[in-house]
């Protein structure tokens, strides 16, 4: 099979995982304190996507530096434009 015909077949390409990125989906689960504190570092450019994906992962929340930058870039499904 060629592009043309991968293209072409929708079932290549999987299910969609979700609506929402996991910063979006961890957003809405967090007590408002933390939500409040993660959304004042996000907005922190200082703080590399990369080191807050690292402080996720340590807090059980297995968020990628990429999910991050999405967010923050607001590209990602689930932030208001």
């Amino acid at each position: 099979m060629g592009l043309l015909d991968d293209l072409s077949n929708v079932e290549a390409f999987g299910k969609a995982q979700s609506l929402f990125c996991g910063v979006c989906t961890l957003l809405g689960e967090l007590p408002q304190a933390e939500r409040d504190a993660l959304v004042a570092t996000m907005a922190r450019p200082k703080i590399s996507h990369t080191a807050l994906s690292k402080i996720l992962k340590e807090n059980g929340y297995p968020i990628s530096d990429g999910v991050v930058g999405r967010h923050r870039r607001g590209v990602c499904s689930g932030v208001a434009k």
